[in-house]
């Protein structure tokens, strides 16, 4: 039998928030318009602005 692991976990969520935190930073110290920056990293401009 599978062992089932919760997706959304605090500790989960705390990572995400971690990562996005980190990513936004990451962003604004760039100085690439959010265009730029999204194509450069992989990341949909709809994902940055959410």
């Amino acid at each position: 039998m599978m062992e089932v692991i919760p997706i959304n976990t605090n500790e989960n969520t705390a990572s995400k928030a971690d990562l996005w935190a980190d990513r936004i930073h990451t962003f604004r110290e760039s100085g690439l318009s959010r265009k730029d920056w999204c194509q450069k990293n992989g990341i949909p401009q709809s994902t940055l602005s959410y």
